[in-house]
């Protein structure tokens, strides 16, 4: 009997290995939909800055490593964790970077750039919650590898917080450029360096989400290009404008609240 098989066909409870990596097996009791609600409230000893060190060493080992790994269940607070740097890193370390630089102007900074990218990461989480189901069983029909609902639903977070994480080092290294054309008084549109670091930092996210389908499912580059592009056509042509439509239905709704009490 093959290792993993028992008598009546099932697979059995805990880890397994496929090419050197440890891989988690699909929907027991403790790795469906329901797993997610106990992953709130994690207690397994992975710390943030431990993760991060992870993903800047191997980003794709340690994406494969801590989805399937049953244990972990920090990837909420890590994602969360990748958010709440973009402020400090936006308003507050880069422009004393900037001051400390000699200058007496600082670089500017697009405030409504910033905004929209933090209102992007809102919707992403949205997006997680609403798309994940519908990814993974499509994955799942294309893919002839197990794998459970958990372990996908936190390669999706992970993706997206690796996702800022690459933003961030785009936004550090157009901000230097910008800092250093400053100081040597080159002329230069910061609108269109933060489009360069959108358009670059873009680019880098779907190659590295198509990478992590790639070997999450181990299907081939097509395949997972396919179903990359998908994603992204589905929450930017659908979700994220139904998003931004219901946020200005409850903005707008909260206003004529106040107006009229």
């Amino acid at each position: 009997m093959a290792d993993g098989d028992t008598a009546g066909g099932t697979i059995a409870v805990g880890p397994t290995s496929v090419g050197g990596e440890l891989t988690s097996n699909p929907s027991t009791g403790d790795e469906g939909w329901l797993s997610l609600v106990r992953d709130a409230f994690p207690r397994d000893g992975h710390g943030v800055v431990s993760v991060a060190m992870q993903f800047a060493h191997a980003p794709l080992r340690a994406l494969m490593r801590l989805s399937n790994d049953a244990a972990y269940r920090g990837y909420w607070n890590f994602l969360l964790a990748c958010i709440g740097v973009l402020p400090v890193l936006v308003l507050l370390i880069l422009p004393w970077i900037a001051k400390r630089a000699g200058h007496p102007v600082s670089v500017p900074i697009d405030v409504q750039m910033f905004v929209t990218r933090l209102r992007l990461e809102v919707f992403q989480i949205a997006g997680i919650l609403i798309l994940s189901p519908a990814q993974y069983y499509l994955c799942r029909a294309l893919s002839d590898v197990p794998r459970s609902p958990r372990a996908y639903f936190k390669m999706c977070v992970l993706s997206v917080s690796y996702g800022t994480m690459i933003r961030m080092a785009f936004g550090i290294v157009a901000f230097a450029f910008a800092l250093a054309a400053t100081l040597a008084r080159v002329p230069f549109d910061n609108s269109v360096v933060g489009m360069c670091e959108a358009v670059i930092g873009s680019v880098a996210v779907v190659a590295f989400v198509t990478a992590a389908h790639k070997r999450f499912w181990m299907m081939s580059w097509f395949r997972a290009a396919w179903v990359t592009v998908l994603i992204a056509a589905v929450s930017w042509g659908v979700v994220y404008p139904a998003l931004e439509f219901i946020g200005g239905v409850i903005e707008k709704s909260a206003l004529l609240y106040r107006l009229t009490r």
